[in-house]
């Protein structure tokens, strides 16, 4: 048996040909409870190089935690929200078991940060399906959010700016100038991590619903939680609350031609990509413009639930509305793999966008379709490695 070859101690070690290491694969499911919906992912994933090798299982299923708290008079989460929270979590776990899935993490956003049981629910989460929940701020929702959107390759990662909105807040995150310290209002550097510059808003569909009932039409959301019909002057008023709330925006966002928009089926981007350029741009992603958002606000405006719902199953029906046909079929911004929001989110969510397309002055917007921020969550290994939480407000999430 021939000798392995020798190594020159004197050569340079730069020289010396590079160990290329091992990959090791791991399949992993992600949980991202959000304020309007609960989103999940199983892949196999590059722990070295902390690439997504495949996606095996992605769903995002509607649950309006936001809408409940904002209707409940002492600030807390409705038993059965939280009931139907839990379903959707034990059926995602048990798909994760049955595709061989050997670790977990989940985060929860901005609602269980301001329920006055968002803590105990997440211990519940824990004590009955045995899911540690890592409760995150804003600026954690931001740096996955980018990572999302990094992780499709739409932008080289220092010129797009992502962008996530959920159920009660939104994060615009961007790479700061030569990964140096953040600004006031982003993250700094930690861990040999790039800096990341944010903008957060504590605006979602939640809390936008909310406002159109009780803000511009002045009834109890407890009582009426639909807004429907929206009137166009309702609509106008909504815009301009909703514009009030948002903080002075920062130079590198402000008409900016790079935003990338992440979101499932339900989110009010697929919505207005569906609804602007048709049923296949809201499931593959588009370019949409604020003139075409506030034109869909204008078309649908003054319609009632059933109406839109009857628009939504009737072809016939959609043919002599404002907007195309094909693009009705998906007024809910539903689709046949993931159950729709009701129809009483349509006019707030596109209410919501315009008014944060229009506030910063942004040309246009690409919707990138995605599982909430699973994709970055798989690949962040800070999620993977913290140690296991107690049953506590917050946590970390751990290996299954």
């Amino acid at each position: 048996m021939d000798d392995p070859p020798e190594t020159d101690p004197d050569k340079d070690p730069d020289e010396r040909e590079e160990e290329v290491p091992e990959s090791e694969i791991v399949r992993r499911i992600a949980f991202d409870i959000g304020s309007n919906a609960i989103k999940c992912l199983i892949a196999d994933v590059d722990v070295t190089s902390g690439s997504i090798v495949e996606a095996l299982h992605g769903v995002e299923v509607p649950c309006s935690f936001a809408v409940s708290w904002k209707a409940s008079a002492d600030g807390r989460l409705a038993d059965d929200v939280m009931n139907h929270g839990l379903r959707i979590l034990n059926g995602f776990a048990r798909r994760a078991t049955a595709l061989g899935a050997t670790q977990k993490a989940a985060i929860a956003t901005e609602v269980f940060r301001r329920a006055a049981n968002g803590g105990v629910y997440l211990s519940r989460i824990l004590a009955e399906l045995g899911l540690p929940v890592d409760l995150v701020e804003q600026e954690t929702e931001a740096r996955l959010g980018f990572l999302t959107v990094a992780a499709y390759g739409r932008l080289p990662r220092d010129q797009l700016i992502a962008w996530d909105s959920g159920g009660a807040s939104f994060q615009f995150t961007k790479m700061a100038d030569g990964g140096g310290a953040g600004s006031a209002n982003g993250c700094g550097a930690t861990g040999g991590k790039p800096a990341l510059l944010t903008y957060l808003g504590a605006l979602g569909v939640g809390v936008a619903t909310f406002a159109c009932v009780e803000v511009v039409q002045g009834r109890a959301f407890a009582a009426h939680p639909g807004p429907n019909p929206v009137s166009l002057s309702d609509a106008t008023r909504l815009v301009s609350h909703l514009r009030a709330q948002l903080p002075p925006p920062p130079d590198w966002l402000l008409g900016s031609t790079h935003v990338v928009a992440i979101g499932g089926p339900n989110s009010m981007f697929a919505l207005a990509t569906a609804l602007a350029l048709g049923p296949e741009a809201g499931r593959l992603g588009g370019l949409v413009s604020p003139g075409q958002v506030w034109a869909l606000v204008e078309a649908l405006a003054g319609l009632s639930d059933e109406e839109l719902t009857r628009r939504q199953s009737d072809p016939a029906a959609a043919a002599h509305a404002a907007v195309p046909a094909a693009s009705s079929a998906l007024l809910a911004a539903g689709s046949a793999a993931a159950p729709s929001d009701p129809p009483s989110f349509v006019l707030p969510k596109l209410c919501l966008l315009y008014a944060v397309l229009d506030f910063l002055q942004l040309p246009s917007f690409y919707f990138e379709p995605a599982i909430g921020s699973c994709a970055g969550m798989l690949a962040e290994e800070d999620l993977w490695h913290a140690p296991a939480p107690e049953a506590t407000r917050g946590g970390g999430a751990r290996r299954a």
